[in-house]
Parts: C-alpha cells; sequence; structure tokens
C-alpha cells in the first residue's frame, strides 16, 4: 500500500505537468429541436493551457448564423469565466464556418461554450496541455493510502510484539509442564 501511495502522488504530480500538442473535437447538439425548444447550449472544459501557448479553433455549422462560440479562462474554484476571452463570435448570416488562431490570455482550464439554434455544429480546439491532466486526483489517492499503510505498519509491529509475548508465556507453560510431568529419580 505505502508503494501504491507513493506511486500515486508521483503520478499525480509528474503526469499531468507533461504537456503535448492535444486536440480536442466534439460535434452536437446531441437533441431533437423542437418549436419549444430551438436552441442548445454545450459547455466543455479544456485542460489548462499555459499562457501565451497557440490556440487554434475550427467551428463548422451547418446553417448559416446559428451558432455561437465562446472560448475563454474558467476558474475551477469560483465556477466562472474570466475575461479576457480567446474566442466571442456568433456566425454571421452568411458563414457556416469559423477559423481561429490566436494566443492564451492567461494560464488556466479553459471553458468552450457553443449556443445552436435548430443546427448542429463540429469543432475543434488545438493546443498544448496535458493528455494526463485527469490524474492529478492521485494525489489525493495517495496522500490517503500513504497514511494508511504507515498506520498498518505500526499495528503489525504491535501484533507481532503481542504475538512474541504470546509465544514466550506459552513457551514458559509448556518447559513447567515438561519439569512437572518428568519422572522422579532417586
Amino acid at each position: 500500500m505505502l508503494s501504491l501511495g507513493i506511486g500515486a502522488i508521483i503520478v499525480g504530480m509528474i503526469l499531468p505537468a507533461y504537456k503535448s500538442q492535444q486536440t480536442f473535437a466534439a460535434t452536437g447538439p446531441h437533441i431533437t429541436f423542437t418549436s419549444e425548444r430551438d436552441y442548445w447550449i454545450d459547455f466543455y472544459l479544456i485542460p489548462p493551457i499555459d499562457e501565451g501557448t497557440p490556440i487554434m479553433l475550427s467551428l463548422f455549422s451547418n446553417k448559416p448564423g446559428s451558432t455561437w462560440i465562446f472560448l475563454a479562462p474558467f476558474d475551477v474554484q469560483t465556477e466562472s469565466v474570466s475575461m479576457p476571452s480567446v474566442v466571442n463570435e456568433m456566425l454571421g448570416p452568411t458563414d457556416t464556418g469559423l477559423v481561429f488562431f490566436g494566443r492564451a490570455p492567461k494560464s488556466s482550464m479553459y471553458s468552450l461554450r457553443i449556443s445552436s439554434w435548430n443546427s448542429t455544429y463540429s469543432v475543434r480546439v488545438e493546443s498544448r496541455w496535458s493528455r494526463f491532466f485527469q490524474y492529478r486526483y492521485g494525489i489525493v489517492l495517495g496522500a490517503a493510502l500513504v497514511p494508511a499503510s504507515l498506520l498498518l505498519f505500526y499495528y503489525d509491529g504491535i501484533v507481532e510484539k503481542r504475538d512474541r509475548m504470546f509465544e514466550k508465556a506459552l513457551k514458559g507453560v509448556e518447559d513447567g509442564t515438561r519439569k512437572a510431568n518428568a519422572p522422579l529419580h532417586s
């Protein structure tokens, strides 16, 4: 358990720090539009991107002027976006696509929101982030396993000491029984 805990801490610290070129792709929305529900908002979280890192975004819609896209830094603690945004565009009345090249305004997770009005979309975001970002929770697992394993080591030492004490006591009883049952010689 101790090895597993230390390994989880190492994985939780090192792997999320390794960043490489990544692509996020999505299509949607996966609903049926009706007269009561003529729009839909999809929300995605992109792992942290470092400040100044290039970001390429492309969006394609099946209807002109029917899709709005918003990409901005996201603060997990307050669960809110912060400015400046990377992209905040509504497709024009004759536009069915958008391609954007820019840079990350700050080091942060990024919120991608896409609103569709009776339309479907396909989106791609390319930048540099960690594909192992979800392993950051390994630190929590390791922080629980390491103290638990140390407690087990301590408890095991107490049990071992108690077992030795019982063995010694039983050996003493056994030796006393042999002496008591030994034949008397004159």
